[in-house]
C-alpha cells in the first residue's frame, strides 16, 4: 500500500470494512513504513490544520470545517468518517502509546476495529486490553475478550474489569447481541465452557455484580434464571466446583476491602450454601476473627454463625467468650445485644467455671456507650446475682464509670444484692491479713470528736504560733541537711 493510497482510503467516505480488508494483509514492516503518514493525517484532521506539505483534496476539506464549532458533540471531529477512518489507522499501524493517546476518539463500528486488531495480533495487545479493563469505561465487551483468548490472539486478563464483565455478561438479560433469544443458565454457559470455571474464584475477590445482594435481575427473566449464588450450589452439588474451596473463598473475601454491598453478598452466598454442623465448626476460628470486622453486618454474620454452633452444642465455650467481647467494641447497638443473648443462653446452659467467664464477658458489655446494652447486661447480671464471684463484682464495680447516670444506682443495687448488701472491695478492704493477730474491730463513731483514734503516748502537741512554727520548720530543714551528708 503506498501512502497515497492510504490517504485515499482514509479521507474517502467508505465502509470501515473496506480499510479492514486493505490493512489485513500487511505486514509489521509494511505498518511501520506507512504509520508516518496515517499520523499526520490524524494529527491535521484532529486540530483542523492542514501543513505546508499537505495535498490539495486534504486543505479544502479543512477549510470547509473552519466554521464548525470545536469540540461540540456537533464537530466534524467526534462524526465525520475521515476522522473516524483516521482513528482506525492508529490502531491498524500505530503503537500502543499511540493507541492510549488517540484511539478514544474512536466512534465507528466497534467490531470491524476488533476485526482489524484480531488481523494485527500487535505484540501490545495484552497491554491494551489490561488499559482497556482498568480505564472503568470500554467499549471491549467479554465476548471479544473470550473469543481472543481461545483463538491465542491475547492471553486470559487478569485486571479486575475482566472479572466484572465475566460477571455480567453471564448472568445477562436478552440483549440484541442475543438477538431477543432467552441467556441460558449460568451453570449451563460454564459447563459449556469448562475454562471459564477457573475464572469463579476471582468472583470472590473483585468487586462484581456476581454476589450483588438486590437481585433485581430476576423479576423480568425467564423461568429457569440463575443467580450466581445459585449456580455455584448447584455446580459444587454436581461435582465442577469443590464445595468446600467455595466456602473458603466466602469467608477469606469477608476479610477483604471491599464495598459493604460486595460484602454482604459473600455472606449471603455462604448462607446460601446451607454449610453443615461439621462445615460450620470447622470454620469456627473464621467466625471468631469476623467479630472484630469495621462493617457492623460481617460482625453480625459471625455472631449468628456462632449462635448456630451453640444450638447444636458445639461451640467452644472458652475462646467464644473470650472473642465475643470483640462485639462490645463496635458502635452497634444489634450486635451488642445479639452478644449478650448467645452469652445469656451460654450461661444457663453450663456449670462453674464457664458461668464465670460468661458473666465476665457479660460484665464487659457495661463499657458500650449505647444505654440498652447497658441495660440487657444489667439484667443479665442481676438474673444470675447468686453466680457472682468476687471477681466479677469488682469487674462491675470498676466499670461504673462507663455506665450512664440513669443506670449507675441499678448497678449498685446489683453489687450491693450479689454481695450480701456489701460490696465485695470493702470486703476484701475488712478481710483479716493471713497469719496476722485477731484483734477485735470497732467501727469509728461518725462523731470524730468523741472517738480517739491515737494512743495517749501518741498524741501530737498541736503547734500554738508563729514563732513555733518557724522554729519547727528550721529544726526539720537542719536535720535533713544533716542526713544528706552523711549520705
Amino acid at each position: 500500500m503506498t501512502p497515497e493510497a492510504l490517504e485515499e482510503l482514509i479521507l474517502a467516505p467508505a465502509d470501515p470494512w473496506e480499510l479492514q480488508r486493505a490493512f489485513a494483509g500487511l505486514d509489521e514492516k509494511a505498518r511501520a513504513k506507512l504509520w508516518p503518514v496515517a499520523l499526520r493525517l490524524h494529527r491535521q484532521l484532529y486540530s483542523r490544520k492542514a501543513n505546508d506539505n499537505a495535498s490539495d483534496r486534504l486543505k479544502q476539506l479543512l477549510a470547509q470545517r473552519a466554521d464548525a464549532p470545536w469540540g461540540s458533540s456537533s464537530a466534524p471531529e467526534y462524526r465525520s468518517p475521515e476522522n473516524r477512518n483516521a482513528t482506525v489507522s492508529v490502531f491498524a499501524l500505530g503503537s500502543l502509546s499511540a493507541v492510549k493517546r488517540d484511539g478514544y476518539h474512536y466512534r465507528g463500528d466497534q467490531r470491524a476495529l476488533e476485526r482489524i486488531l484480531e488481523d494485527r495480533r500487535p505484540n501490545w495487545i495484552d497491554d491494551w486490553i489490561d488499559y482497556e479493563l482498568k480505564r472503568g469505561f470500554t467499549e471491549l465487551d467479554f465476548p471479544t475478550i473470550r473469543a481472543w483468548v481461545k483463538a491465542g490472539v491475547c492471553r486470559k486478563p487478569t485486571a479486575g474489569g475482566y472479572y466484572r464483565q465475566f460477571a455480567s455478561h453471564l448472568e445477562r438479560t436478552p440483549y440484541p447481541r442475543d438477538k431477543g433469544q432467552p441467556v441460558p443458565p449460568i451453570s449451563r454457559q460454564l459447563l459449556e465452557d469448562p475454562d471459564l470455571l477457573e475464572d469463579v474464584p476471582s468472583l470472590f475477590k473483585v468487586e462484581t455484580t456476581a454476589f450483588f445482594a438486590g437481585d433485581w435481575r430476576k423479576r423480568n427473566d425467564a423461568s429457569d434464571y440463575e443467580t450466581w449464588a445459585q449456580a455455584l450450589a448447584k455446580l459444587s452439588a454436581d461435582g465442577p466446583l469443590d464445595r468446600a474451596e467455595l466456602l473458603r473463598l466466602a469467608l477469606d473475601g469477608l476479610r477483604l476491602d471491599m464495598k459493604e454491598y460486595h460484602l454482604s453478598g459473600l455472606h449471603s452466598f455462604y448462607v446460601h450454601m446451607a454449610p453443615t454442623p461439621q462445615e460450620i465448626l470447622q470454620h469456627q476460628l473464621d467466625y471468631f476473627g469476623l467479630l472484630r470486622h469495621p462493617v457492623s453486618h460481617i460482625a453480625e454474620f459471625a455472631i449468628d454463625m456462632l449462635a448456630k454452633m451453640e444450638k447444636q452444642g458445639a461451640l467452644d465455650s472458652r475462646p467464644v467468650l473470650r472473642e465475643i467481647q470483640n462485639a462490645f467494641a463496635g458502635k452497634s447497638k444489634g450486635n451488642a445485644i445479639a452478644a449478650l443473648t448467645l452469652i445469656e443462653r451460654m450461661a444457663a446452659r453450663r456449670k462453674g467455671v464457664e458461668v464465670s467467664a460468661a458473666l465476665s464477658a457479660a460484665a464487659e458489655a457495661l463499657r458500650h456507650s449505647n444505654t440498652d446494652v447497658q441495660v440487657k447486661a444489667l439484667e443479665l447480671l442481676e438474673a444470675n446475682a447468686s453466680r457472682l464471684e468476687r471477681s466479677e463484682l469488682d469487674l462491675i464495680i470498676e466499670l461504673e464509670s462507663f455506665v450512664s447516670a440513669s443506670n449507675r444506682s441499678r448497678l449498685r443495687a446489683l453489687v450491693g444484692q450479689a454481695a450480701g448488701a456489701e460490696p465485695a472491695r470493702a470486703r476484701m478492704e475488712q478481710a483479716p491479713v493471713a497469719g496476722a493477730a485477731s484483734e477485735a474491730y470497732f467501727p469509728i463513731s461518725g462523731d470524730i470528736t468523741v472517738q480517739r483514734v491515737l494512743f495517749a503516748d501518741a498524741e501530737l502537741t498541736p503547734i500554738a504560733s508563729i514563732d513555733a512554727l518557724i522554729d519547727t520548720v528550721l529544726h526539720a530543714a537542719l536535720r535533713a541537711h544533716a542526713q544528706g551528708r552523711m549520705d
